[in-house]
């Protein structure tokens, strides 16, 4: 006897759902007329659900005695695979583990294969977490499943379709896992000889999405099975990771819109957002992206061992703290400890422990301070940053009563846990008061367009769930002095990070030099280690590299002493940058090996995505694209994995991903990289703010590599007036945006307008950086080639000579190769400096890019070799020998 239940839906028949042995009497379907009252010594009782291996039925089993779900699987599969099944079944019924539903009995009843199942009443998971529930209770009721899984794998048994609706909670809080249907054995069965599941197969239509596309088991499936691998062990790893994912944060890791769309965006890592106030710690989201790693490799060597991984994040070892407010108070500032010490729940008022950050006077005086500032958009950026500061104080007083409620309601925490936690938000706190300060501070167009920056620079909330992602805990000084005046020096500190973030990097840099000062008369090494990164950070950004970068060694110095690896992973970082800007990029690839040791050893991934960010911009500048591309697309992975898609410093990532695309000639994925980081920007900082000015630019290197110089042109002139506006004329980056339109200009056969705009770039940089140094030789090289193609071939002969005395002392190899180039091609075509003209063009060839160098090429090749030896110029080499500066 068959049941008809193939083909469209009969009487009493649900047309989609997942197989299931929990009873709900609320949905359970009356027996169709088509099902027999009895199957051999059962009795049916109802039907529970149906899936593509076969129909569940609640059933009497007579001879035992007690109620099953009584799976009978389809007619037409048992047929061709009866003796398989069989043999599986029976491997599942010798699986005793409170977490698996125990199977009964394998066996055929009227010709009909059965496999009489414990029945549990309950919920499955899908039905279960509609509600929402803390992070550490769904944590708890999934291991309860991830154990039923190690059972099943420790007997060679493989799930294959592992999700939400294939586990089920009975009322006693009991979590087991359920339909093994598509289970095979580990040894025994290679999925390769099974068709590859595609959205056609019956088997995987089992969840339909809002929007009507049908994806259901595919969207928990790990890469490898989607294309039609054999699953094992690790695939069920990562589908339980999936699941985990999704009842933590309420959506999917990753996008599931298509079949296609889902494996580009397991294959390239590309998480989907997540919602900004969920609170789930970074060491569990840690674990969970572990699971989910492309590779099975990467992922954890077992269920037991993932397992593990989430038990410590869980259930760290503990002890009760009666203290537990107190320590709370110490964290925070007397104003937070009077107002809790009042009340009889600590936990009752989060916004007095927020000390009064973003009250009504700090908003009315931000206000005042945009809407008087002169800026045009003042309105646009003022709303820009209230909404900001709005949902970063309610996150921060969310995290806070989390916190709050755990310690003194939850299982107990040891104090330095804590401690740590209440350090980090008071640290968060520390920061937002610093940013609100200066914000209120505004008074000109260009400060109100340059601190609307600073909320969207604030720290993530998110990073204080996770103690574990500190590192090794640094105590606070025990004197009270001494840890106030800690206190007071992160502030300054912090106030150091804000200014240099909003621009000002030279007020940034007196602050940081104040606190670096005060902080060596303070017994407490890692506030100095803070101070000296900080200003280290400022000075390589602008004022000074190099003594940033002997700054940020010392930083590294005091916090190896201090034992405080985050800082020095942080250190290491900005020491990359550092020697990065003054050009030296052999020696900052040397320093690659020591700064990812530091970085692996604090754990810090905000570190971890900035050191590959530096990486894969100097890997750019040294033309090794292929490295630099990697490296960027991991910095800008990590970013959106820490941060959320849409944060700022994403829109960073995007925007040097682009510029590392851009040098490789990989014009449409940049292009879709500056659109990207474009698009950040203007919804965070907006339209006129300089980032958007960098992205125009990037677009105008792009147009200009595809041929399009009149829409280059455009890119770079809205670059250029973006720049003007917020920056002042006189700002060097002004500057670059008049040289890039000047050079695009010129190449478009507009010269007198090309020379017109390098003229004024070259007039900023002498203003601003001095008359001797490389980047005026740089843009008087440009000037030189511009000059002689209007047939100025006396202005150009001069403006190549100064070039090249500029860029022999100081330039790096490619801008000495385009001054030698430059000054050949200024030089008229009499022997004498034919010869000469050769001899620098033979020493540039190599270095110059593809256009030029074929330029160069050409040269030489109508120019042959035999005019008579010249002298150099003085300050230029001899023909043959290495230019000061080259490799011998």
């Amino acid at each position: 006897m068959e049941l008809e239940v193939d083909g469209d839906a009969k009487e009493g028949f649900p047309r989609a759902g997942p197989e299931t042995v929990g009873l709900d009497p609320s949905t359970k379907a009356p027996i169709s007329r088509a099902i027999k009252r009895r199957l051999g010594r059962f009795t049916v009782l109802g039907l529970l659900g149906r899936g593509g291996m076969g129909t569940v039925l609640e059933a009497y089993d007579d001879t035992l005695a007690r109620t099953v779900a009584l799976k009978l699987l389809h007619g037409r599969l048992v047929k061709s695979r009866r003796e398989r099944l069989l043999r599986e079944a029976q491997a599942l019924a010798q699986l005793s583990h409170p977490n698996v539903v125990q199977v009964y009995e394998v066996g055929l009843v009227e010709d009909q294969m059965f496999i009489a199942m414990e029945l549990v009443e309950g919920e499955n998971l899908r039905q279960w977490q509609k509600r929402r529930r803390p992070w550490r209770q769904v944590v708890e009721t999934y291991i309860q499943a991830g154990r039923g899984l190690a059972a099943a794998h420790a007997e060679e048994l493989v799930h294959r379709d592992f999700k939400p609706e294939n586990c089920i909670i009975g009322d006693n809080g009991r979590v087991r896992v359920l339909d093994f249907g598509l289970a095979r054995g580990a040894k025994t069965v290679d999925d390769s000889t099974q068709p590859r599941p595609s959205i056609e197969d019956s088997s995987l239509r089992t969840r339909l999405t809002k929007s009507g596309k049908v994806l259901g088991t595919l969207s928990y499936l790990p890469l490898q099975q989607l294309a039609g691998a054999p699953s094992d062990a690790k695939s069920d790893q990562f589908s339980f990771c999936v699941s985990l994912y999704e009842a933590l944060y309420g959506v999917l890791p990753f996008c599931d819109a298509s079949v296609a769309t889902l494996m580009r965006a397991q294959r390239d890592g590309r998480l989907q957002p997540v919602p900004r106030r969920a609170v789930v710690p970074r060491s569990l989201r840690r674990i969970l992206l572990r699971g989910l790693a492309r590779d099975p490799g990467d992922r954890w060597a077992s269920m037991d061992a993932l397992l593990e991984a989430l038990e410590r994040v869980l259930r760290p070892r503990r002890r009760r703290l009666m203290a537990a407010v107190a320590t709370l108070a110490v964290g925070f500032s007397a104003g937070a400890f009077v107002v809790v010490g009042m009340q009889d729940d600590p936990c009752d008022d989060p916004e007095a422990a927020l000390g009064g950050a973003w009250s009504n006077s700090d908003r009315m005086a931000v206000t005042h301070a945009y809407l008087t500032s002169g800026h045009e958009e003042a309105s646009d950026l003022l709303e820009r940053v209230e909404k900001e500061l709005d949902e970063y104080t309610r996150a921060w007083m969310a995290m806070y009563e989390e916190s709050c409620q755990a310690s003194v309601a939850g299982p107990p925490q040891p104090e330095p846990l804590f401690d740590r936690r209440m350090r980090c938000l008071r640290s968060h706190q520390e920061q937002l008061r610093v940013t609100i300060d200066a914000l209120a501070a505004v008074s000109t167009p260009s400060e109100a367009l340059n601190h609307t920056v600073l909320p969207f620079k604030l720290p993530v909330i998110e990073s204080c769930a996770d103690p574990d992602s500190f590192g090794p805990a640094i105590p606070m000084p025990a004197e009270p002095v001494l840890s106030e005046l800690v206190h007071t020096l992160r502030g300054k500190i912090a106030q150091a990070n804000t200014l240099g973030d909003a621009g000002e990097l030279a007020s940034a840099v007196d602050v940081a030099r104040v606190a670096v000062e005060e902080a060596r008369g303070v017994d407490y090494e890692p506030v100095l280690a803070e101070a000296l990164v900080a200003l280290g950070r400022m000075q390589s950004m602008g004022v000074s590299a190099s003594d940033g970068e002997a700054t940020l060694k010392e930083a590294i110095l005091v916090a190896a002493q201090a034992k405080d690896d985050a800082i020095a992973a942080r250190a290491w970082t900005f020491l990359i940058h550092a020697v990065t800007v003054q050009d030296e990029y052999d020696r900052a690839v040397a320093l690659r090996f020591a700064a990812t040791a530091a970085v692996d050893r604090s754990g810090d991934e905000v570190a971890r995505g900035w050191l590959l960010n530096n990486l894969g911009i100097l890997y750019g500048l040294r033309r090794e694209y292929e490295p630099a591309r990697s490296l960027l697309h991991r910095a800008l992975a990590i970013k959106q994995s820490m941060l959320g898609t849409e944060h700022l410093d994403v829109g960073i990532a995007w925007f040097n991903l682009g510029n590392g695309l851009l040098g490789d000639n990989r014009l449409d994925e940049a292009r879709e990289a500056f659109e990207r980081a474009r698009s950040i920007f203007m919804a965070t900082v907006g339209h006129t703010h300089p980032h958007v000015a960098f992205v125009e630019t990037g677009l105008g290197h792009m147009r200009r590599s595809e041929g399009r110089l009149a829409q280059a042109a455009v890119h770079f002139r809205r670059a250029l007036e973006i720049s003007e506006r917020a920056l002042g004329p006189e700002d060097l980056r002004v500057a670059k945006s008049l040289e890039y339109l000047g050079v695009v200009e010129a190449m478009d056969g507009q010269l007198e307008k090309a020379a017109g705009h390098l003229r004024r770039a070259l007039k900023i940089y002498e203003q601003a950086m001095g008359p001797n140094t490389p980047q005026v030789g740089v843009c008087v090289v440009k000037l030189s080639n511009v000059e002689r193609a209007r047939g100025r071939r006396t202005e150009a002969l001069a403006l190549a000579e100064r070039a090249m005395r500029l860029l022999n002392i100081d330039g790096i190899a490619v801008e000495k190769a385009e001054a030698r180039f430059a000054l050949a091609r200024a030089l008229d075509d009499r022997p004498h400096n034919v010869a000469r003209a050769r001899a620098l063009i033979e020493q540039a060839t190599d270095e110059l890019e593809d256009k030029e160098r074929a330029e160069a090429e050409r040269w030489l090749a109508e120019h042959p070799a035999g005019g008579d030896p010249v002298e150099p110029a003085p300050g230029e080499p001899a023909p043959g020998d290495p230019a000061p500066g080259d490799p011998g």
